[in-house]
């Protein structure tokens, strides 16, 4: 009989609160052939320390408990088996701020960098290859006011409010370049690239789509008018997902199958002053400010209804999903990234900060996430 792993580590994150992993048990007959014995009757699981690693329901998960290590022995029929497990525990800690000129409105990651959508300055370029001491290496300055910025290989696209959309080459980030640029008859907000095409949320101009196949060249395909103003953006599918702010605060299902004739098909009343959309699925996750956190189930596009939601946590402007977790850039918490669970999108659960209070104390405007960081602006600073 063979237990795997026979080596086994468990890292519970303080937010998640445990870890657990399934062990599997396999018996070798005297013919060669294999049996699974991991759920068999007579299969008994033991620990040498139940305060380390103990069991639940289903058989051959081993659950952590306090940190340390223990031996995990197997026996059925006479036959045994071990499997040594180390339990170790990570709360998640603010590393590092860097001040960035003019303000911070939002943020992308991209390996070694960060790139900040730094209002009247444009494109700021952060080194954080050192997490504990990031450096400002490159920057450009844009026409506009840069309000978002998305990266995809080695460009990066930015919402520059009234000057549009704006392309950068980053492949040296210390040296960005200018490619391209469309204006758009809005205020570009939020930026979302699809395949050959960017989506434009251009506040009361409503919702722009752009070629971008021709980065040097990008040309303007649709525009749907939205009737709030069009403040965050997101793509699945065929389908663009608006958050659309006042006068008419909503979630907006547009069928984009053909870029060029984009057609509402659905639309979902929110409360609050909805900031921006990140979609999962047939989820989309909407940063309302004063009404929190609204969940949106559109797997009926023509029908999308407000499924779950955490209305009074928080005061988010920006959200980012990673897993099972939605991370907030938000108003209240003095410089904290709140984090919800959204295992079950109709029942969001409020887990933790991560606090970044100790580096100061502003208000959340952006964030983004390349794991295991997450990397937050606030009003001034990059955190």
């Amino acid at each position: 009989m063979q237990v795997a792993p026979t080596n086994l580590t468990l890292t519970v994150n303080t937010i998640i609160g445990e870890a657990s992993q399934r062990l599997t048990v396999t018996g070798r007959r005297v013919d060669g052939s294999t049996v699974d014995l991991t759920a068999a009757p007579g299969t008994n699981y033991a620990s040498s320390d139940l305060t380390v690693c103990n069991f639940g329901g289903e058989r051959g998960r081993v659950f952590a408990g306090a940190a340390g290590a223990c031996t995990i022995t197997v026996t059925n029929g006479g036959l045994s088996a071990q499997a040594f497990v180390t339990v170790s525990t990570f709360t998640p800690i603010a590393l590092a701020t860097i001040a960035i000129p003019s303000y911070a409105n939002n943020v992308d990651a991209s390996g070694d960098f960060v790139y900040v959508a730094a209002g009247a300055t444009g494109l700021q370029v952060v080194g954080v290859s050192n997490p504990q001491n990031p450096l400002i290496v490159g920057s450009l300055d844009t026409p506009g006011n840069a309000n978002d910025v998305r990266i995809v290989g080695e460009l990066a696209f930015i919402a520059d409010g009234s000057s549009g959309l704006r392309i950068i080459n980053i492949a040296d980030p210390t040296h960005p370049m200018s490619v391209g640029f469309l204006d758009t008859p809005g205020e570009a907000q939020d930026v979302m690239i699809a395949g050959a095409y960017a989506y434009v949320a251009d506040g009361a101009a409503g919702l722009q789509i752009m070629n971008i196949s021709n980065p040097a060249a990008p040309s303007l395909v649709g525009t749907l008018d939205t009737a709030g103003t069009a403040r965050g953006v997101d793509v699945v599918g065929t389908l663009a997902v608006v958050a659309d702010g006042p006068p008419s605060n909503a979630v907006r299902i547009i069928n984009v199958s053909n870029p060029a004739s984009p057609q509402l098909v659905g639309s979902v009343a929110l409360p609050g002053d909805v900031k921006d959309v990140v979609v999962r699925d047939t989820f989309a996750y909407v940063a309302a400010f004063t009404a929190g956190l609204q969940v949106v189930d559109f797997s009926t596009p023509t029908n999308p209804r407000i499924v779950g939601s955490l209305p009074s946590s928080f005061v988010p402007r920006d959200v980012e999903v990673s897993g099972q977790f939605a991370l907030f850039a938000e108003q209240i918490f003095p410089n904290a990234v709140p984090i919800v669970d959204v295992t079950t999108p109709a029942a969001p659960i409020f887990r933790a900060n991560l606090n970044f209070a100790p580096l100061g104390d502003y208000a959340g405007t952006g964030t983004a996430l390349n794991p295991p960081f997450v990397y937050m602006t606030v009003v001034f600073s990059i955190c």
